[in-house]
């Protein structure tokens, strides 16, 4: 490798991230409020069903390939260097024939609309998150914290500023035929800016961190990173196929179920509101991962089980206060901000809301205690937390869907099934430090391999500030 590589550091790192999620959270902000109050019930379902669908299916995309470039870039960051370059020319072959499988849910639709260009939208939406990632493996947290704001502010700009314009021009009355013709569009054409700039910030930082010298050392490659597809990429494309089934499935579901498009619109913030509290509280969990697998890697026990419960402690405390609000203020801001065209549904939407940070709540821990499994390989333990843990729920939600309740009912299929995944995560995962108390994780109950011995040098570990 180089022989003065740039060092990220653990704290300044988290501070990057830490400001990124601010932004990234203003910029929600911005968006419940601006799109509603432009956009009118309707045509807000429209959007809501639009980005559920295209959430969705960047989920099944990236839900596995980034996973593994960001794991196994920092397995290899200590043990291997020379095997990077090759890989990540590996999970970009890997990443596209996931791309194209993506097609095989059009049959399945209802509504067809405006799923080319979502297509599209993903793709280069997928393709910048998997630069990211590879990046985060190594500890450098800005590009896969900020790309996400740029994508935000885009949206903003030109969802909002073309519906302003509609609204002003055309009349109110235009806004519905508008937003399905043109909002596919605008989703593809914001993701643009966010894959330049990960393109240049990867081209930027590669000749530091993929040294080629070394990588053109490393064995052959195959087409396919097999290896790492066995050990974390089946596994993760399975867990990925189930969380995403259960939570990003909603939205659109609703919509091809043909709830009324305003209720769509409502469920869409509730699980906005859902992802809102894993997004912010998690950003401790999130930045400590590339430490996590690497002290994993190279055995360092006492200061995985350091970092892990400090993380721990201060994503639970800031997620405990999101949910406290998202209960507390969601209906006053509902009256006071989105004006009287939603008064008469507010008690339907301050619920839906709430259902979302309640769940998001659960979610929190749940998670906690995945990528604790992640962090240390257990991929069979990954898979089953997600497998029996949303089982829970299936009986629930056939009787739901099968049998046409209501939005309410439809909703709670979130709760119920993240709280499942809470209960058998958390008792598959390893022992964690209590919220109070001290660190400590029975590392007896670990498989031996997850501590391979390695040798350590300054240019295997990056520097923890």
């Amino acid at each position: 490798m180089a022989s003065s590589p740039e060092k990220p550091s653990l704290g300044r790192e988290t501070l990057i991230l830490l400001a990124g999620r601010g932004a990234n959270l203003a910029l929600s902000m911005v968006g419940l409020v601006v799109y509603p109050i432009l956009l009118g019930p309707k045509a807000h379902g429209t959007l809501q069903y639009y980005l559920g669908s295209f959430m969705f299916l960047l989920g099944l995309l990236n839900g596995c390939a980034a996973p593994m470039l960001s794991h196994f870039i920092a397995i290899y960051r200590v043990s291997d260097p020379g095997r990077q370059w090759p890989f990540i020319r590996q999970v970009f072959r890997w990443f596209f024939v996931m791309l194209l499988s993506i097609w095989l849910v059009y049959p399945f639709l209802a509504d067809r609309t405006g799923f080319a260009w979502i297509f599209f939208g993903v793709a280069v939406s997928g393709t910048a998150q998997l630069l990211s990632s590879a990046e985060y493996g190594l500890g450098f947290l800005g590009p896969t914290t900020w790309f996400p704001v740029l994508v935000l502010f885009m949206r903003v700009v030109l969802i909002g500023g073309y519906a302003g314009m509609m609204a002003a021009t055309s009349g109110p009355s235009t806004i519905d035929a508008w937003a399905v013709e043109w909002i596919p569009i605008l989703l593809l054409v914001a993701s643009l800016p966010s894959l330049a700039w990960m393109i240049l910030s990867f081209r930027s930082r590669s000749h530091t961190w993929f040294d080629k010298k070394i990588s053109a050392l490393a064995p052959c490659e195959s087409w396919f990173p097999w290896h790492e597809i066995k050990l974390l990429g089946i596994a993760s494309l399975l867990g990925q196929l189930i969380y995403q089934i259960f939570t990003r499935t909603l939205v659109p579901l609703a919509g091809q179920m043909e709830f009324p498009r305003e209720q769509v619109g409502y469920l869409g913030l509730s699980i906005q509101g859902f992802a809102l509290v894993i997004y912010l509280a998690s950003i401790f969990s999130v930045s400590a991962y590339p430490w996590l697998v690497s002290s994993a890697e190279a055995g360092e026990k006492e200061r995985f089980s350091e970092i892990q419960a400090e993380s721990w402690r201060m994503s639970a405390f800031l997620g405990g206060w999101l949910v406290a609000m998202i209960l507390g203020m969601t209906r006053p801001l509902i009256w006071v901000v989105l004006g009287e065209e939603y008064h008469r549904d507010i008690n339907l939407m301050t619920r839906l809301i709430q259902i979302g940070g309640i769940a998001g709540g659960l979610m929190l821990a749940a998670e906690f205690h995945l990528r604790m499994l992640l962090s240390l390989t257990r991929m069979k333990q990954y898979l089953v937390a997600l497998a029996v843990g949303f089982a829970f729920v299936i009986p629930y939600a056939a009787w739901v869907i099968g049998w046409g309740k209501g939005i309410v009912l439809f909703t709670c299929i979130l709760p119920l099934g993240v709280g499942g995944l809470l209960v058998v995560s958390h008792i598959l995962a390893p022992s964690t430090p209590g919220f109070f108390g001290p660190a400590s994780v029975q590392w007896g109950v670990l498989d031996s391999r997850c501590w391979p011995a390695c040798p350590q040098t300054e240019a295997a570990w990056p520097v923890l500030g």
